[in-house]
């Protein structure tokens, strides 16, 4: 893989505008960029109970996009999809991550703990290096999917769901 995942980054296009109401023509492909994927599961306890028969299983691809002014975007989240946005700094994010009584989704989660916020468990601050993240490939990963086992309030569900891969996200 070359990165350049151009089903993927119009697939984004599409979930933006239908999540976000996030225009088409505010988002050309050519401006994001991917730097990995992630397999990972998870039962949707939380929000329906231990015996949830609802979850995700997916492979996601991770791509950003940058602006220079958050006002380059026309923003209406669709109320079935999103139920709260906020424009964030690094630090703001670290601390509503840790915060009990805000739910994030599990790839979301994945993702910060592992390349997005300061300290992260590899090592890798995508955040941090946004220049090299987004300037140069010294932080994709094209080759490898990454696997990870959910954090324990997302084990079970009506499949009894247990641990898989031995990487689950740590609280």
């Amino acid at each position: 893989a070359d990165g350049t995942v151009t089903g993927t980054k119009h697939a984004a296009i599409r979930k933006l505008n239908h999540e976000l109401g996030i225009p088409a023509n505010q988002i050309p492909p050519e401006k994001f960029k991917f730097l990995t994927r992630l397999h990972y599961w998870a039962a949707d306890t939380v929000t329906h109970g231990p015996d949830s028969p609802w979850g995700e299983h997916e492979i996601d691809y991770v791509l950003f996009l940058t602006v220079e002014d958050k006002n380059q975007l026309t923003l209406r989240p669709h109320p079935e999809e999103v139920d709260d946005f906020k424009w964030v700094t690094q630090d703001a994010l670290g601390e509503m991550m840790n915060d009990p009584s805000l739910l994030f989704s599990p790839w979301f989660r994945i993702i910060c703990q592992r390349w997005l916020v300061t300290g992260s468990s590899t090592g890798t601050d995508w955040w941090k290096d946004l220049s090299v993240a987004m300037d140069t490939d010294d932080l994709c990963d094209y080759g490898n999917i990454h696997r990870f086992d959910p954090p324990a309030e997302h084990m079970g569900g009506a499949g009894n769901a247990i641990a898989r891969y031995d990487t689950a996200l740590q609280p």
